[in-house]
């Protein structure tokens, strides 16, 4: 009977949207070249872009849409990041996380654990579960590339 009940309940589990740990010590995402930059959403909605922006002050209207959910700035395996005003939209990367793609705000789910899922390295690279990185485009753009054949290595600290 227990078993028929666990069942019954898995398929609502796979499509669980997820709410990661709200709270985040850290909150911006800067490539290590350039701490003026920030990784930002274009809006707090299901599928904006994100992109790198000057970093806004604390007070001014557009930091919310900056600041993510993370709790460390040391290394971290397969974590979702959420933006902090929002803690139910993370970050995805677009073309299944592919080389080529590109990152933008979803609502965090459990069935995509391959595009939400994001570690950083001790030398902080930020990547996905199949060894694809985030990459710093240009000063605005920030796309996925393969790690290990990106033409510079970008690296992300938070603060």
């Amino acid at each position: 009977m227990l078993v028929g009940t666990l069942l019954a309940i898995l398929p609502a589990l796979a499509t669980a949207t997820v709410i990661p740990r709200a709270s985040a010590r850290f909150g911006r995402l800067h490539p290590h070249d350039n701490q003026n930059l920030c990784v930002a959403a274009a809006s707090q909605t299901a599928g904006a872009a994100v992109s790198f922006v000057d970093c806004h002050k604390d007070v001014d209207s557009a930091s919310p849409l900056e600041l993510w959910n993370i709790t460390t700035s040391a290394e971290f395996v397969n974590n979702w990041i959420s933006l902090q005003s929002d803690p139910t939209l993370c970050l995805e990367g677009t073309s299944s996380a592919q080389a080529g793609g590109s990152l933008v705000l979803a609502t965090c789910s459990t069935s995509k654990t391959g595009t939400q899922k994001i570690g950083r390295s001790r030398e902080g690279f930020m990547s996905f579960s199949n060894a694809n990185c985030l990459h710093k485009k240009s000063d605005s753009e920030v796309d996925i590339q393969t790690c290990w054949t990106m033409a510079s290595d970008l690296k992300f600290y938070p603060s």
